[in-house]
């Protein structure tokens, strides 16, 4: 299985960290190309078509990413294609190379390759922290050559042009309008959408839910060019141009030509979701949305039971109260107040659930079956587990250098001594991968939030799916051992 087939994971795709011990110069950005020109001279990969990616434009870069063509590749390393035998014969290629050092990451589709700064002729330049002050004698920077189709990967990683959010921002927002892109039903079972594999293209996915998995039967890439994308999602006169920045998407999103217009509640609700599990401040225009739709949510919410009230049906909302156990002999006014809180807290409104607001507006005059109604989709958000969630913790996991050293490169050493045994048990092996699952949610909870959230963050539903899922990446490894 591919990894990097979900949407809401770009910052992991273009900030991996760093993989080596030795101290890594930052890069001036009047060193970027002759650095990258003699990484990939070393590397005997200097006739590829290769492309900068992510943000190119400050004065000192970190890592340095550049999307690599794979079909290429194939041919460079005498590979047949498929991936076990591709990565094996990278490895082997990489070893004849004269870099200092490399490291591959199969599961992001990656070589690191450790390779000295150097100036347009070619000489070794002193190493530098982000401020540009010396730091050493000799500079060594970390190049991520990211594998996969190179040209589409110029466009879908490059940093934004203008404006004052990141490229991030901007794809996490594409991937939220994928992610809410499920286009009916074949059969009573199977279930078809888009989903943006940032390295390949645009995929067509079909596959069936059972209870809180995504069982995917089969996908297919059906865009591989950012502006047929581009003119698909938001209407044919828009380019790859027309939304490079977040600002720009934001405002097309809003035309009246955007292909999902009835679903932008819910885009919108999980963009603010997955920008908030990262630690990644809200667009000020998201937040000015959020709050308009929560006074119209309220104001529907208000007037149904003052409606309800003013027609004498005290006993209707008496017995909603009742059920939440907080009915009391009150006044009509805290009666009201009682009410209305009970509602917001009870069925995830103060979360802006918008299923939860959709029921409620939908069907006003019988707001006792809406609300069990919100009360069932709200137990189903809350309880199920987050797929976006899900997907960036394994990314994190797998690109995490002391989490695979302790654990996860053990645990794949386990499961092959029982593969080779034929003792080997996908469920004892996914519960394994739930103790990896849970000391990557703790870690990723120290970084990029608050350590005592990690249960939170990741729930119980979440982690067993992270724990499926990386079952399912690593079984081909376990298997050839």
């Amino acid at each position: 299985m591919n990894k990097l087939s979900m949407l809401n994971s770009v910052d992991l795709l273009v900030e991996g960290g760093a993989v080596f011990k030795t101290k890594i110069s930052f890069v001036p950005k009047e060193h970027l190309q002759s650095t990258l020109d003699r990484a990939l001279k070393d590397s005997g990969l200097d006739k590829m078509k290769a492309h900068l990616v992510g943000n190119v434009s400050a004065a000192y870069l970190g890592d340095v990413d550049v999307a690599i063509d794979w079909n290429q590749l194939v041919k460079k390393f005498k590979s047949t294609g498929e991936k076990r035998d591709f990565w094996q014969k990278a490895e082997v290629f990489m070893k004849k190379q004269r870099v200092k050092d490399f490291a591959i990451n199969k599961g992001l589709q990656q070589i690191h390759i450790l390779s000295p700064l150097v100036d347009d002729k070619g000489k070794s330049v002193p190493a530098v922290d982000a401020t540009g002050k010396e730091i050493g004698k000799q500079g060594w920077v970390q190049i991520d050559l990211m594998i996969g189709a190179a040209d589409f990967m110029k466009q879908s990683l490059a940093g934004a042009t203008s404006g004052k959010y990141k490229g991030k921002i901007r794809n996490n927002f594409f991937g939220s309008i994928f992610a809410n892109s499920i286009r009916g039903k074949e059969g009573d079972e199977i279930q078809h959408k888009f989903q943006v594999n940032w390295k390949v293209g645009v995929q067509y996915v079909r596959f069936i839910s059972k209870g809180e998995k995504k069982n995917k039967l089969n996908i297919k890439t059906v865009f591989t060019n950012m502006d047929d994308v581009v003119a698909y999602v938001f209407g044919e006169k828009y380019t790859f141009k027309d939304v490079d920045t977040f600002e720009k998407m934001w405002k097309v999103f809003h035309a009246p030509t955007f292909r999902w217009k009835n679903k932008r509640k819910e885009i919108v609700s999980d963009f603010k979701r997955t920008l908030d599990k990262s630690g990644i401040p809200i667009p000020d225009e998201v937040l000015k949305e959020i709050k308009m739709n929560k006074e119209e949510l309220n104001s529907v919410i208000e007037e149904t039971i003052l409606e309800m009230l003013q027609e004498g049906d005290r006993d209707l909302i008496k017995l909603m109260v009742e059920r939440e156990k907080r009915y009391g002999d009150v006044d009509e006014k805290t009666f009201l107040t009682e009410t209305i809180s009970t509602l917001k807290e009870n069925l995830g409104i103060l979360d802006f659930e918008e299923d939860a607001g959709t029921a409620l507006e939908k069907e006003e005059d019988n707001l006792l079956v809406e609300v069990d109604e919100m009360r069932r989709l709200s137990g189903l958000i809350k309880e199920g587990a987050d797929e976006s969630a899900a997907t960036e913790l394994v990314l994190y996991i797998e690109n995490d250098a002391q989490l695979y050293k302790q654990q996860f490169q053990p645990i794949i050493k386990n499961l092959q001594k029982k593969f080779k045994s034929g003792k080997y048990d996908k469920d004892k092996a996914i519960k394994l991968w739930t103790y990896m699952a849970e000391t990557g949610a703790k870690k990723y909870a120290r970084e990029f939030a608050d350590a005592k959230d990690w249960n939170t963050i990741f729930t119980v539903a979440t982690r067993k799916e992270v724990a499926r899922q990386l079952e399912e990446n690593n079984r081909e490894e376990v298997e050839s051992g």
